[in-house]
């Protein structure tokens, strides 16, 4: 029967991008031992000594296959009396396998095996890993495995970082209803933040590049430039409305007027952030996917700030506008005649 790691390792071999190493786990120990031995028979024979390589299954090659059971028999112990006996006087030696160590978390004993992720994200490869040993791994009865490491970190911060989006676009939601006046307005506002959001992922997917924390980072960095534009246009189409202009005329005004400053608004933050996407040097891997993220993102909320959302804003007043009318038809004449 497999032990645990190469049961594990026989699970996740042919698993995309994950690479398991099972050898380091009965590694260590062979090589505590016989970097021992090697050490006591250096004293002996003024021979140099060379710490020993210990591959997978326990085998020194600074001993001869031969030599590896009475090397451990022929280590010195110190006696109470300061001679010297050999090991095998004391125990009985038996070759065998074994775990290299017992550690122990939360007083239960705990078994760890390492593995990398290469060519895919981690958090798919950590979530592949976990469909894959739920299913196919046979753990003994008061057994489970759980993931940690780096897909551990960044699951949490992940989570930390939605929980930070969502209070801040609660908090934007409730300075743009003190601001502004109106509960619908400030809603409108805030359907830029999912158009927003779809052109950051699509630019992900075109780009080949992961989903982890880099790109939230940059998704909360996008949802303030997308809001800024979109409050830009709603608080000057109102002044142009108090001003004297029929709602049509300034919505169009300000959607007009307002161009070139968005423009400009969204071209300044993706040149910025195009050295990040171009050059290949050392370190630009890490805050890729934040540029990616936010480039397109500020190109689709850009785009909906300039020819969607002014015609959702007409349609909202006049909605509202219909409304005032239906439930007070007296007041709404009198707002409107001269």
């Amino acid at each position: 029967m497999l032990g645990l790691p190469d049961a594990v390792h026989a699970c996740l071999f042919d698993l995309d991008g994950v690479l398991t190493d099972t050898a380091s786990v009965h590694k260590k120990a062979w090589k505590t031992m016989f970097d021992s031995y090697l050490r006591e028979r250096s004293d002996r024979t003024g021979e140099p000594f060379r710490g020993g390589e210990v591959d997978g299954v326990g085998q020194s090659h600074g001993l001869r296959s031969g030599e590896r059971g009475g090397a451990v028999e022929a280590l010195l112990i110190d006696g109470h009396d300061g001679t010297k006996v050999p090991l095998g006087q004391l125990a009985d030696i038996t070759q065998t396998f074994g775990p290299a160590s017992i550690r122990r978390e939360a007083g239960t004993r705990r078994i760890a095996i390492e593995a990398s992720v290469t060519g895919r994200d981690l958090g798919g490869a950590a979530t592949d890993v976990r469909e894959r040993l739920a299913s196919q791994l046979k753990l003994p009865s008061g057994y489970f495995f759980d993931l940690a490491g780096r897909a551990e970190s960044q699951a949490r911060s992940s989570r930390a970082l939605m929980v930070a989006t969502a209070v801040a676009l609660f908090g934007v939601f409730v300075l743009l209803n003190i601001a502004l006046g109106s509960t619908v307005e400030a809603s409108l506002i805030l359907v830029t933040v999912p158009i927003a959001f779809v052109g950051g992922i699509l630019a992900l997917l075109m780009s080949g590049e992961t989903w982890n924390v880099s790109s939230l980072v940059g998704l909360i960095g996008l949802f303030g430039i997308a809001v800024q534009n979109s409050l830009v246009l709603v608080t000057q189409a109102r002044g142009l409305e108090r001003d004297g202009h029929a709602i049509g005329a300034a919505v169009r005004e300000a959607s007009i007027g307002r161009v070139r400053p968005k423009l400009m608004t969204a071209g300044t933050a993706t040149l910025g952030l195009l050295p990040l996407l171009v050059l290949r040097l050392h370190g630009t891997e890490i805050e890729r996917p934040l540029a990616t993220v936010m480039i397109g993102g500020l190109v689709t909320s850009t785009l909906f700030t300039l020819f969607v959302l002014p015609v959702f804003y007409l349609q909202v007043h006049q909605w509202l506008r219909r409304r005032a009318e239906r439930r007070d038809p007296g007041e709404a004449v009198a707002e409107v005649t001269p």
